[in-house]
């Protein structure tokens, strides 16, 4: 649709539409960030910041037991999202923290989104870390 309007010009021309419109665009994203840039109390972007946000709401439900290991080892009790069932059980979560900042949790989601898990963020609460630098 962008293009839509050019299909009559050379084909420079459609490469110097696009050149132009990409630094455009990416000026004006620039322009919009870099007033975030400079703001020390702005720790992520937009995105992360509600993802965060939205976890550690979550990570409030969520029981934490310490498995008392070299590496910080721990159990995250979750409530049962089926709701099925005369006796609801609470789901079980592994975390495991290790000495150099590396995070693991059975639900894999810090692995693939490269963003700590409520798991991961009921865990750091649980033991004094910041959950913020797990985010890479």
């Amino acid at each position: 649709m962008v293009m839509r309007h050019v299909r009559g010009f050379s084909l420079v021309g459609i490469v110097e539409f696009i050149m132009y419109g990409c630094t455009r665009y990416f000026r004006e994203r620039y322009q919009a960030a870099a007033v975030l840039l400079n703001d020390p109390r702005v720790v992520f972007c937009n995105m992360v910041t509600k993802y965060m946000i939205e976890k550690i709401e979550k990570a409030h439900y969520h029981k934490v037991v310490s498995m008392g290991t070299n590496d910080q080892r721990f159990e995250v009790l979750c409530k049962d999202r089926t709701g099925q069932g005369v006796r609801r059980q609470r789901v079980v979560q592994d975390c495991l923290i290790t000495p150099k900042g590396k995070v693991f949790c059975r639900c894999k989601k810090p692995q693939l989104l490269h963003l700590p898990c409520s798991h991961v963020i009921a865990a750091c609460s649980e033991s004094g870390l910041e959950a913020g630098v797990f985010c890479f």
